[in-house]
């Protein structure tokens, strides 16, 4: 669409006028009046260029917005557009508005380190200053969603028309700290089959194949078949790293064999769906409640404890019981060898221990 953007099923004007880019929000959902609204918005500013402000104003570099809007309402009127909440600064929210409660937490911790009024007052050395006060309190994945959470908005700020140019794009990028993968232990894996109750097939499924946990949800029975060899195959679709342009590259399809137990599980299995009731949420989520109720809670999220844990697992004794590279890489589908090996770089104490004195002389 001609001068139309969309972002979060929302339409931008967005075009430009004596070199400067101007964006706004057109109140409307339907696509031909967003283009309609945007070709009026830009004859309008065309014909009265002199409210366009100067990209480099001689005098004033930090030009105001006309249009002041104290922080506090700007967060409410974030928040009941992005969250549909109306009035967020004064409720709480329950666990069910997780992100939407982090989200405040942040906004408010800024409005408290910040003391000022306006939005209009906030440079970007301000929010530079609070970025270095949370350092040190959280880890760098959380300060990149920190910066992320500012930048939203700051955007919005922009795109109002509340400011002139977000102070929010200057900062940095944190170098983010690599996830923690976990191996489950024989006692983990003996605590959480023994409690797993009807999700039990299912974790063993994932330990004996090592398939992702999102291709299992939903899967039929008869996605797996057998050549007559008493053995059962599963067929997919590796994914390649996204590349540039952020789209999902596919590769030729591969077969993999299952192990003898899951192999029993499917054949086993009297439904159509291999794990029933597995594409609804509430089934997904009390399997997840399952998982980590073998854990305390703190070790869970020191962890990361989640059913892709079960993928690090197959991978790590698949490594340890001497399984090649280019093997482990076909069982779990990755495009690319570079995608197996940081399981390599992370061999079980017990196997080192093995190795150690395997050289001679």
């Amino acid at each position: 669409m001609k001068n139309v953007i969309v972002r979060r099923n929302k339409f931008y004007a967005s075009f430009r006028i004596d070199g400067k880019l101007i964006r706004r929000v057109l109140d409307t959902t339907d696509p031909q009046e967003a283009i309609a609204l945007a070709y009026i918005l830009k004859r309008q500013m065309e014909g009265n260029k002199e409210t366009i402000p100067n990209p480099k104003p001689e005098n004033n570099p930090k030009t105001e917005s006309t249009n002041r809007v104290s922080y506090v309402d700007g967060v409410d009127k974030f928040m009941q557009r992005q969250y549909r909440l109306e009035n967020a600064w004064q409720i709480e929210f329950g666990r069910a508005k997780q992100t939407a409660s982090d989200n405040m937490t942040i906004y408010k911790r800024l409005y408290e380190f910040l003391n000022v009024e306006y939005f209009d007052e906030i440079t970007y050395e301000m929010l530079s200053g609070f970025m270095q006060t949370q350092e040190g309190k959280v880890n760098n994945n959380t300060l990149n969603k920190y910066r992320a959470m500012l930048g939203r908005l700051f955007q919005m700020a922009e795109d109002y028309d509340w400011i002139y140019k977000s102070p929010a794009r200057k900062l940095p990028t944190y170098k983010a700290h690599k996830p923690v993968r976990y191996v489950f232990t024989n006692k983990d894996i003996n605590n959480i089959l023994t409690n797993g109750g009807e999700f039990r097939s299912f974790y063993e499924f994932q330990l004996e194949t090592g398939i992702r946990c999102a291709d299992l949800y939903g899967v039929k029975t008869g996605a797996f078949y057998s050549k007559g060899n008493g053995v059962m195959y599963y067929k997919f679709t590796p994914v390649k790293l996204k590349d540039k342009s952020g789209i999902n590259n596919f590769t030729e399809e591969v077969e993999i064999p299952l192990s003898d137990r899951a192999g029993n599980i499917v054949k086993e299995c009297k439904t159509e769906d291999l794990f029933p009731g597995s594409e609804l949420r509430s089934w997904r989520e009390a399997c997840m409640h399952n998982l980590k109720s073998n854990f305390d809670p703190k070790f869970v999220k020191a962890k990361n404890i989640r059913h892709h844990t079960f993928r690090h697992t197959f991978a790590q004794n698949a490594l340890d019981n001497d399984m090649k590279m280019e093997e482990l890489q076909t069982f779990l589908g990755h495009a690319t060898m570079a995608m197996s090996q940081v399981y390599a770089k992370h061999k079980s104490h017990e196997k080192l221990l093995e190795k150690r004195n395997l050289i001679r002389y």
